[in-house]
């Protein structure tokens, strides 16, 4: 087969078209009134100047505002469309179709649809307006990746699109889609935020082989152990679901906030007893550390004693001793008081387990903040499951 009989086969094909008919109730409301008619009758001469179109249906919405798209006859043609018997829509303007689509356009529009096409939301259908390759334009380069086994997705401004007319069959003419684009008005992007949902991501292991648990499910998702299922290890083999084990983690917290709430209680208890003691010992090194002092002030005047005769030899020799045994005593004493006040000192400090934990008192649910202060969760099965927090060291130094 050549490139011409491609082509005659591509032009030949039929469209199985739907007629469209609306009118809304503020217009008239006789059986059927002549709104319609006229519609009908416009349509229909306007489609004998297109042997390629076939009439299969003709819908009527007679009475029914183009401000929602719950319309009996318009439900029952998108029911067509889906199940594939129809696949072209001829109406005499888009508003026909919504209240949105304000045409100002003279004489018949016809809309055709693309083989796969979802389900004709309104959502879609403005996206199907927007969309400019149904012009007949190949367009490319809107988005880029990332290197290989990374997932972020570049987009690209407007003006670096490879854009490439008349690559294939328009739906619609350019004309049609440019007058569209400003009944519709500039376009706004809508960025949306991607959450990750699961807040137990890299967190749960199986407790017996070590590995990341497999997460799966809809509704209520649950973890499966990957390498029991793969290696046929004799590991976690129950299920145990993501609620079961969220609710168990949550718990876990406020039994620890509780624990540190007792100990920091404890602590400040213990600590206005240490304030007086730490009082009392930094008395007694500034009375000890004078003495220090006075008694080697002493030692010049005992020297000028000896060097006058007022004493003798032996008697400078004996109390010079004695002042140097209590000097080295005091300073022993002044040393063990003074590692006291900074060990007692160190004890006082130590509340920061609640410090960590109190922002979540009144948590009802967990939060990534929360999850930040857990290492792992380890299954062992649905019914044991083992959690090591990251304030471990914290809670045995209280």
């Amino acid at each position: 087969m050549n490139n011409n009989d491609i082509s005659t086969q591509t032009n030949e094909r039929t469209w199985k078209c739907a007629l469209y008919l609306r009118l809304s109730k503020e217009d008239g409301d006789k059986a059927e009134s002549d709104s319609i008619t006229n519609q009908r009758e416009l349509v229909r001469n306007y489609l004998k100047d297109f042997p390629d179109v076939e009439i299969v249906s003709e819908r009527v919405d007679d009475g029914h505002s183009g401000a929602s798209f719950e319309r009996p006859a318009f439900i029952k043609m998108m029911e067509d469309i889906k199940a594939g018997r129809v696949n072209c829509v001829a109406v005499k303007d888009l508003s026909r179709l919504a209240h949105r689509i304000n045409n100002n356009t003279q004489g018949c529009v016809i809309v055709r649809t693309v083989d796969d096409v979802p389900l004709w939301r309104p959502a879609n259908v403005t996206r199907f307006l927007r969309d400019e390759r149904y012009t007949g334009k190949l367009i490319a380069g809107k988005t880029s990746k990332g290197k290989y086994g990374i997932k972020k997705t570049t987009f690209h401004p407007k003006d670096k699109w490879i854009v490439v007319p008349d690559a294939h069959e328009a739906i619609i003419s350019q004309e049609t889609f440019d007058k569209v684009q400003t009944m519709l008005g500039p376009y706004q992007q809508r960025t949306i935020k991607k959450v990750n949902t699961n807040i137990l991501a890299g967190k749960v292991f199986c407790a017996h082989c070590r590995h990341t648990l497999r997460r799966y499910g809809g509704l209520q998702p649950k973890y499966v152990c990957g390498a029991s299922m793969e290696l046929g290890k004799k590991c976690f083999t129950d299920t145990a679901y993501n609620a079961d084990i969220a609710g168990v983690v949550l718990a876990a917290l406020k039994v620890e906030l509780a624990l540190a709430h007792t100990a920091k209680k404890q602590a400040d208890k213990h600590k206005k007893l240490l304030l007086g003691e730490r009082e009392k010992l930094s008395g007694k090194i500034k009375r000890l550390s004078a003495d220090v002092l006075r008694l080697k002030n002493s030692g010049e005047s005992l020297f000028e004693d000896y060097t006058y005769g007022k004493i003798t030899k032996e008697q400078f020799l004996l109390k010079k001793a004695e002042k140097s045994d209590i000097i080295k005593e005091t300073e022993a004493e002044i040393i063990r008081l003074s590692d006291e006040f900074n060990r007692q000192g160190q004890t006082s400090q130590r509340s920061k387990r609640y410090d960590k934990l109190s922002p979540f008192e009144k948590a009802t649910e967990l939060t990534p903040e929360m999850m930040a202060l857990v290492d792992g969760i380890y299954v062992y099965d649905s019914t044991r499951i083992e959690i090591k927090f990251a304030f471990a060291d914290l809670r045995e130094q209280e």
